[in-house]
């Protein structure tokens, strides 16, 4: 059974957004913990305190991980995007492994094309 602080840095590591910011250090720490323990139905005051203090010992491991938004931007410099007939075809080179951070790229291009497109 994983404990809680390990449950904590798992969450953290499945959404990039809580983790960018946690590294930039706009995170609440309190509110965060709470948010946490009332999504994985966490009661014991305990386990609370465990989610709070995994979350501030998590962010000391990010100084040296690479910023989400930084991985996106240097994907899009080295890829090429082509946009014909409603179909967007993106290039990328061979050794780019498919992870969340790709995947969250594309959604992000798509969004932006369906933001930005003419009537």
């Amino acid at each position: 059974m994983e404990t809680t602080a390990q449950i904590t840095e798992q969450y953290i590591k499945d959404h990039p957004a809580i983790r960018s910011c946690l590294k930039k250090g706009l995170l609440n720490y309190s509110s965060f913990a709470r948010y946490l323990a009332k999504e994985l139905k966490i009661e014991k005051k305990t386990s609370l305190e465990a989610v709070l203090i995994a979350a501030r010992r998590y962010r000391g491991k990010l100084h040296i991980e690479e910023d989400h938004e930084q991985k996106i931007q240097k994907l899009l410099s080295r890829s090429e995007l082509i946009i014909r007939n409603k179909i967007i075809l993106m290039i990328t080179k061979k050794d780019i492994s498919i992870d969340n951070d790709i995947i969250n790229s594309v959604k992000i291009v798509k969004d932006f094309i369906e933001e930005n497109k003419t009537p």
